[in-house]
């Protein structure tokens, strides 16, 4: 269990019935409890805003997206002989296999000492394995990521700044000092069914599906720039990115 205390990495496990792969990335605390979820920059704000461990714990288990296992008793061996799987990125560093039950196995588990190195998963992810990009190629293809994270990042420190603020519903015009401005199907005065959602001072919004006054389902949040990156909420809480 040492080798794992309190690190971050991910997990791949292959879905059923095909041959692909879902990625998770986790932290694992000092009681050998295994904290895991598939979006990298949510993982990546709890520990970057987290004064200990306790308080990473802490907000860990006060979201919906995150599930958990503890992993203190599993079997833990080393893998040497590294296979090149098309989604899953490989360098020299720690490579594991957990045995979890006789049943359960997570074959390939790569952990990182600090969460910093997570962001060279993310980029390796969304790159997939193409390794065989041209100079100028990959030079643009780092800028994208870079302004991918940041946008990102700008997106979790607004809803945290933005939650609990009262939406406005009640007027056809964005008022000026309405924080939080709503457009769109409303049922009973709350947001309900399809709408917009303002910041209004922030120059962001987000477009998508409402469920009794919150954000729930499918949507995309964009900026004053255009750009806009797809999202999925559970009842206001950011479950996907």
């Amino acid at each position: 269990m040492a080798s794992l205390t309190q690190m971050t990495g991910f997990f791949t496990k292959q879905r059923k019935n095909n041959k692909t792969f879902k990625i998770s990335y986790f932290f694992v605390d000092s009681y050998g409890t295994m904290y895991y979820l598939s979006n990298l920059a949510q993982l990546n704000y709890y520990i970057k805003n987290s004064n200990s461990e306790l308080d990473i714990i802490s907000k860990l288990e006060s979201s919906n997206a995150i599930s958990k296992m503890s992993i203190q008793n599993c079997r833990i061996s080393g893998i040497k002989t590294l296979q090149a799987y098309d989604n899953v990125p490989f360098y020299h560093r720690q490579h594991f296999e957990l045995q979890i039950s006789q049943k359960n196995v997570i074959k390939v588990l790569q952990v990182y000492s600090t969460i910093e190195d997570d962001i060279e998963i993310l980029q390796d992810v969304i790159k997939q394995g193409s390794q065989k990009q041209r100079p100028v190629q990959q030079l643009l293809f780092n800028s994208e990521i870079e302004k991918k994270n940041a946008f990102i990042e700008e997106i979790l420190l607004l809803l945290k700044k933005y939650e609990g603020e009262v939406i406005n519903v009640n007027s056809n015009e964005i008022q000026q000092d309405s924080k939080l401005y709503y457009t769109g199907q409303i049922v009973d005065g709350k947001p309900e069914g399809q709408g917009t959602l303002f910041y209004n001072l922030e120059g962001i919004h987000y477009k998508g599906s409402f469920q009794n006054g919150k954000k729930h389902g499918v949507g995309y949040i964009a900026n004053s720039n255009l750009d806009q990156i797809d999202c999925e909420f559970e009842y206001d809480i950011l479950t996907g990115i």
